[in-house]
């Protein structure tokens, strides 16, 4: 009797872990279907903002990277992401913001000061993604996402950021037009 319960609960557990992930792929996946609204808000020219939000994400993502392995210091969250420090996350933002500003004056022809601060918000969203995508792997118990890209920790951790940044552009790009 003991190890049937033993068998269920296993089994109840197996089957909320599956479900979780489900869920947490509907959601994570979820603010792709937003892109389309973009077309509609701008239908002459999406490509100059989906030119920027590329530019914001994988600038955050870079300057992460090499501000937080060369000046990093202090742990950002050491439970979700032992690696992750403040001063990556800061650089981040710094470096995708200056980056998206020169973008977004270039290609988008707004106000150097509303682009910067859309820029900042959207790299912010953008770091904000690469943290939920480290919970999302930390309650999974995995280490990475997948092993379909070997040394990148899975496809997930190639759009965690934009996964997250889009609706913040989207969001930017209703509001200011363009």
């Amino acid at each position: 009797m003991l190890f049937r319960s033993r068998a269920r609960s296993d089994a109840l557990a197996a089957r909320a872990k599956a479900i979780v992930a489900t869920l947490a792929v509907a959601a994570w996946v979820s603010p792709l279907l937003l892109l389309p609204l973009l077309a509609l808000r701008l239908p002459a020219a999406p490509a100059p903002w989906l030119l920027w939000l590329l530019a914001v994400v994988w600038s955050a993502d870079t300057g992460a990277l090499l501000i937080g392995r060369a000046f990093g210091r202090r742990r950002l969250a050491p439970l979700l992401s032992p690696r992750k420090s403040v001063e990556g996350f800061v650089g981040g933002i710094v470096l995708a913001t200056l980056v998206g500003t020169a973008t977004g004056i270039a290609q988008l022809s707004l106000p150097p000061v509303v682009v910067a601060v859309a820029s900042a918000l959207t790299a912010t969203a953008a770091e904000g993604g690469d943290l939920l995508e480290s919970l999302f792997k930390r309650v999974a118990g995995a280490e990475s996402s997948s092993t379909l890209i070997p040394g990148h920790g899975g496809v997930l951790d190639r759009i965690d950021s934009a996964l997250i940044a889009t609706p913040v552009a989207l969001l930017v790009a209703l509001i200011v037009g363009g």
